[in-house]
């Protein structure tokens, strides 16, 4: 089948969501993800990711979640909350902070689609 993995590379979100969440962001918080399979944990990966790829930042989650939503012709769009800076200490740093982390882009979620609900429908 045409589409399913491997050949999507990359996954669009969907125009009228971002262009609504948009509006709840500033620039910089707003752009290119990166996802694979495996945890970034070394100050060197992180590097030739950001020289490879440019990303704003890089997880393990949103291309699946695209992909599911690109083969079932679901609108898609990310929202992620960092827990960690993807170096050498990010395994000790994502358990400090991915609770709060999580709690952040839940809140967050939920304010913008309370915000937002006649133009989400």
């Amino acid at each position: 089948m045409k589409n399913m993995f491997p050949f999507r590379t990359a996954f669009k979100g969907d125009s009228h969501l971002v262009t609504i969440f948009a509006e709840h962001f500033d620039d910089d918080k707003q752009g290119k993800i990166v996802s694979g399979e495996s945890f970034i944990g070394s100050s060197q990966d992180k590097k030739e990711i950001i020289k490879t790829y440019h990303p704003l930042i890089v997880d393990m989650e949103t291309s699946s979640i695209a992909h599911c939503c690109f083969v079932n012709d679901i609108p898609f769009i990310s929202l992620n909350a960092v827990t960690d800076l993807a170096d050498d200490e990010a395994g000790t740093t994502y358990y400090k902070n991915d609770k709060e982390a999580a709690d952040y882009a839940g809140e967050k979620l939920l304010s913008i689609l309370e915000i937002e609900k006649e133009r989400l429908i």
